[in-house]
């Protein structure tokens, strides 16, 4: 599943050991439905948090991530953000150590609409803030912004809409391989 990626900064494939999701504070799973739902509030992650294949993630605005001590979000199944207008989902890391949103094999299309990606600071493994690999993504009404010595967005061999969105410093804000795209109102600043 890793081929012709031609040097591109991709999830290496080694994901973090199983975790019980239902014992993570503000995380609601219903394994009934399938579902994994963020509950809305201010949270921190510290570790690594993995999401396996067969499940939708959900999260609703008011809401705030906070990715510290290189934390990250390794997902295997599709993620469904819908904030509001003026009230964005907001995602990033207030240590400035972050290890970012990784989406892969996620076997349905992920939604992140009204979410702000604040930045996750410098990445020590030279990867992009936000990587989906065979996992068709769209953005709507979403801002993304990093520090410029870390790439925003790579994206591979997947379908990718984004619609009304803003792209904010990054040493590459995007990296598209392989993919089927549309673009539409996207502002690209400060690169």
């Amino acid at each position: 599943p890793y081929a012709y990626s031609e040097g591109l900064a991709l999830h290496a494939g080694v994901d973090p050991a199983p975790q019980d999701l239902s014992k993570i504070p503000f995380l609601d799973v219903d394994d009934e439905a399938r579902t994994i739902s963020f509950v809305p509030g201010k949270w921190i992650l510290e570790k690594d948090l993995m999401i396996p294949v067969g499940y939708t993630v959900k999260a609703v605005a008011p809401l705030r991530l906070d990715l510290q001590k290189g934390a990250r979000i390794i997902s295997h199944s599709p993620m469904t953000w819908s904030g509001m207008e003026g009230s964005k989902i907001v995602i990033g890391s207030s240590d400035g150590s972050g290890g970012g949103v990784v989406l892969i094999g996620t076997g349905g299309p992920s939604l992140f609409r009204y979410t702000r990606f604040e930045g996750f600071g410098p990445s020590l493994d030279d990867k992009a803030a936000f990587i989906a690999q065979n996992a068709d993504v769209e953005f709507t009404g979403c801002d993304l912004g990093e520090v410029r010595t870390r790439d925003v967005l790579l994206i591979v061999r997947s379908k990718v809409r984004m619609s009304a969105c803003s792209i904010t410093g990054g040493k590459d804000q995007l990296t598209l391989a392989y993919c089927a795209t549309q673009l539409t109102g996207l502002d690209l600043m400060g690169a």
